[in-house]
């Protein structure tokens, strides 16, 4: 089994990262699928930045605005600013990529040889898509871990 999978993994299509990188671009925009349905966290993020500037609480209860609270600080604001102030399909799309572009340079810049980041690349991707269907900032929390070391 675990040979099938190594030949799976060493076949120059399936082990360009360039090809990986279009595939976490295109997961990036299914996770947009969920624009109309339900993106919630990305707008308590989107508060985060304008309750801020407005100077408003960033931990009461906006029910006209999302249906969940905050628990994100003002340092928050900072990161989710140049999203925050672009339409809401633009700021969630590249909100998306960037999360998405940020974990996949951190396991490029990892030190694992190019096989390990492959294997990840492809194992991270299902899980990918599920934080990117929720907006997630876990996926930036990995990055920030991963580059750590």
């Amino acid at each position: 089994m675990k040979e099938r999978i190594k030949q799976f993994l060493t076949l120059p299509f399936l082990s360009d990262r360039r090809v990986l990188l279009g595939i976490w671009t295109l997961l990036s925009l299914v996770g947009m699928l969920k624009l109309h349905r339900s993106h919630n966290n990305f707008l308590i993020f989107k508060g985060v930045y304008w309750h801020t500037v407005n100077g408003t609480s960033l931990y009461a209860a906006y029910p006209s605005e999302y249906s969940d609270v905050n628990h994100y600080g003002p340092l928050f604001s900072l990161i989710i600013a140049p999203f925050a102030l672009l339409p809401e399909w633009a700021g969630m799309l590249l909100w998306l990529l960037f999360l998405s572009g940020w974990l996949f340079a951190a396991i490029y810049w990892s030190g694992l040889r190019k096989s390990q980041q492959i294997y990840i690349y492809w194992f991270c991707g299902f899980t990918l898509l599920t934080a990117l269907f929720m907006q997630q900032f876990n996926i930036a929390i990995a990055a920030i871990i991963l580059s750590s070391f």
